[in-house]
């Protein structure tokens, strides 16, 4: 506004100082005219020339921008989405415009993310309830039905709404991460008897899968953070490695700290590795990504949602860290990443 304003003054100053020069040349034409001073009066009219073309020069500074804004509004009503031929001036409008254009830019790519997340929580959510169903028609419709299929079938039914919750969980925490992480409460969490609490948990499938668990952190290693962020993060990660690592299989979680210059906090680099089969190499590049399987019919198979690393990805942002994926030389994968604690 100010700066518009300031342009505004302007473009009215030089109106008047013009309408003023030509008031005063005709007066002196008109009065004068007996013994006009020819170079005063040339002086007077260069004055007027250099006065015009200078509010010309500003008034196309000023209606530059606003075209520019015009076909950029137009092209947005026309659902065209590439703005490369609007050029903004190299001035503060032009600046503003470039900035409506990057943030126009960055909506639709959120809004494109979300139509696909959207259509892939449907698809995801179609199976698991397709299932459900047909067990329970089944079920219903054959009155002769002996006890062991019926029992057989429900047990299915209740697999799949297993599967179901599981997904409607992990998408609640993703949504949590991306848009209500404000809302977590953050403590002093013990990473220790955090890893202990998810090795009690997934014992069974630990020894079932013969999988040794050997995180090697300090008993005293902390960090300030939501108990339930750190909980997913490494509980997701050992679920990466029970659903594709292979059986007899040693995951190691190695720590350590290290303060950065002008951070208040701290940051804790983790390295997590199993000695697997590993990751195909195709596929290290989208790990991270929501509905992502490396194994498509095996993991549907075991019930996964396809979105415990994005979880994961999404715990570490919100620590303000990166995270990265790479195969062994020696099999197996590793995950470095980092928490800065809050």
């Amino acid at each position: 506004m100010k700066l518009r304003l300031k342009y505004q003054l302007i473009v009215y100053y030089i109106i008047v100082i013009a309408i003023v020069m030509c008031a005063f040349l005709v007066y002196i034409l008109q009065h004068d005219s007996a013994s006009p001073n020819t170079g005063y009066q040339y002086a007077i009219v260069s004055l007027i020339v250099v006065l015009l073309v200078t509010l010309i020069y500003i008034t196309k500074k000023l209606t530059g921008p606003l075209k520019a804004f015009n076909d950029f509004f137009e092209m947005v009503k026309s659902n065209k989405k590439d703005f490369s031929s609007i050029h903004f001036p190299d001035n503060e409008y032009g600046e503003v415009g470039r900035k409506i254009v990057d943030t126009y830019n960055q909506l639709e790519q959120v809004k494109q993310f979300k139509q696909q997340v959207s259509h892939n929580i449907a698809h995801e959510l179609k199976t698991p309830l397709t299932g459900v169903r047909a067990y329970l028609e089944t079920i219903i419709q054959d009155e002769q039905m002996p006890p062991e299929i019926m029992k057989k079938f429900a047990g299915r039914a209740y697999k799949q709404t297993l599967r179901l919750s599981s997904l409607v969980n992990d998408v609640s925490v993703l949504n949590k991460l991306d848009e209500q992480s404000e809302y977590y409460k953050i403590e002093e969490i013990n990473i220790s008897d955090c890893l202990k609490e998810i090795e009690e948990e997934l014992a069974h499938k630990l020894k079932a899968n013969n999988t040794v668990f050997k995180p090697l952190i300090s008993s005293e290693l902390c960090i300030r953070s939501s108990h339930d962020i750190i909980y997913s993060l490494f509980k997701n990660l050992v679920d990466n490695t029970l659903e594709h690592a292979g059986p007899d299989t040693t995951i190691t979680i190695m720590a350590g700290i290290s303060q950065i210059s002008g951070e208040p906090n701290y940051r804790i680099n983790f390295t997590y590795r199993d000695n697997g089969k590993g990751i195909p190499e195709e596929s290290l590049g989208k790990l991270f990504d929501r509905f992502y399987r490396v194994e498509e019919g095996r993991t549907r198979k075991n019930g996964g949602s396809g979105l415990g690393l994005a979880i994961v990805e999404s715990s570490v942002l919100f620590h303000k860290g990166e995270i990265t994926a790479e195969n062994s030389p020696d099999g197996g994968i590793v995950f470095k990443f980092s928490l800065m604690s809050l």
